[in-house]
């Protein structure tokens, strides 16, 4: 399988791109590359081409052009608002919800939000190496917001799912464009009333009480499901 690298920009046959020096130091130091070898490189806007390791300049990798891959399919629209768990659960949530599809992740501070210190480079790095892993070309947007109401703002139209255990178990045959989760400990009574009187539907997606990155995944998927 050929390996892939996020480039800051796709160029057109026949020309150069050359890599960061993190993605060079994975790509040279790490892999092992040769030079001569073929890799595959995306922009992280959806754009892609198949290259190969033509030099390595001050330690950086480049990469010649050889085919620029066509992608007609847009990936459909799938926010994730999450309200920011502990750290390591944020960054599994970052990680699934990439190689899932999920178009763009907001993290807000909750009420019962423990740790709320941003990570945004830590998140976006997490994001392409999953979007290389997984074979997607474009990235999730990946922001930070004070509070739930500031979270919900701007959305497109469509349905909008609210996790809550307080709900009986419903159908899920809608197709959400939006997808509330709460930290550990869920949100409060307060958040949902906030949230459902900006549109958002509150369902239960399990019988049991889901873990928040748990809730995530299980919410994506069910919300892919229903985009089919």
């Amino acid at each position: 399988m050929t390996r892939r690298f996020r480039a800051d920009k796709v160029t057109d046959n026949g020309g150069t791109v050359t890599l960061s020096e993190e993605v060079s130091h994975h790509l040279l130091r790490v892999c092992l590359t040769p030079r001569g070898t073929k890799v595959r490189i995306f922009d992280g806007d959806g754009k892609e081409a198949i290259g190969a390791l033509s030099d390595v300049k001050d330690g950086l990798a480049v990469i010649t052009v050889e085919e620029v891959l066509t992608n007609d399919d847009k990936p459909k629209t799938l926010i994730l608002i999450q309200g920011m768990p502990r750290k390591p659960a944020l960054e599994r949530i970052v990680r699934m919800a990439t190689e899932l599809g999920v178009t763009e992740i907001r993290c807000f501070v909750a009420t019962r939000t423990v740790a709320n210190k941003a990570h945004l480079d830590r998140w976006n790095s997490i994001a392409t190496s999953s979007s290389a892993q997984c074979g997607r070309d474009d990235l999730p947007l990946i922001s930070i917001y004070k509070d739930i109401s500031e979270a919900t703002l701007k959305l497109p139209s469509g349905d909008k799912w609210l996790l809550s255990p307080r709900e009986q178990m419903s159908p899920n045959n809608s197709a959400p464009v939006a997808l509330l989760i709460g930290p550990e400990g869920g949100l409060t009574t307060e958040e949902e009333k906030i949230a459902i009187a900006k549109g958002f539907t509150a369902k239960n997606i399990a019988s049991n009480t889901l873990r928040s990155d748990t809730a995530a995944v299980a919410a994506i998927t069910l919300a892919i499901n229903s985009q089919q």
